[in-house]
């Protein structure tokens, strides 16, 4: 079985976050992917597929939606997780269901917010400055939160030996 990290990275958070769930896996050597650098990645060859980006301003990368929206029945024939780094965890359930179609969310064996970071040296200045009109300080933080990216991991490793049982729905039978 081939596995691929997929993901989008505007600060590096997310691509840290990519490395260190390919450290976990490593038993299944994945293959970690930028879309930035791959925009169209070819996802027949690969039958566990991780998906990963960062939220902000409210809105997952457009790489990433992108991604999921046009690929979407080829990636529900597929063993897929879902992660996303997001600093605002009072938010993170609402805007992970507005990062991920609903059928990818339902349809996939785990699902992850991993915290996040702010790196002010790696903000745009309009990013800058929509944190200073909410009132927030531009100092580095990190929130990764360590566990959640253990328990994603280990749920993928699971999932790779689990036989991918699909509902006849979904076969399009």
């Amino acid at each position: 079985m081939t596995t691929a990290i997929l993901y989008t990275s505007s600060q590096g958070t997310t691509e840290k976050v990519a490395h260190l769930l390919a450290k976990k896996l490593a038993p299944l050597q994945p293959l970690v992917l930028d879309l930035r650098t791959n925009p169209s990645p070819d996802l027949t060859q690969f039958d566990l597929i991780l998906i990963g980006g960062s939220i902000h301003i409210g809105q997952m990368n457009r790489r990433v939606r992108h991604l999921c929206h046009d690929h979407l029945q080829e990636l529900l024939q597929k063993k897929i997780g879902l992660f996303m780094c997001c600093l605002e965890r009072s938010l993170a359930k609402e805007q992970f269901e507005r990062a991920f179609p609903a059928e990818l969310i339902a349809h996939s064996q785990a699902t992850a917010c991993v915290g996040g970071e702010l790196i002010p040296r790696r903000m745009s200045l309009w990013q800058k400055l929509l944190l200073k009109v909410r009132g927030e300080k531009l100092v580095f933080r990190s929130e990764l939160d360590h566990a959640a990216i253990n328990g994603f991991a280990e749920s993928m490793l699971q999932a790779n030996t689990q036989q991918q049982t699909l509902h006849p729905l979904k076969q399009g039978i």
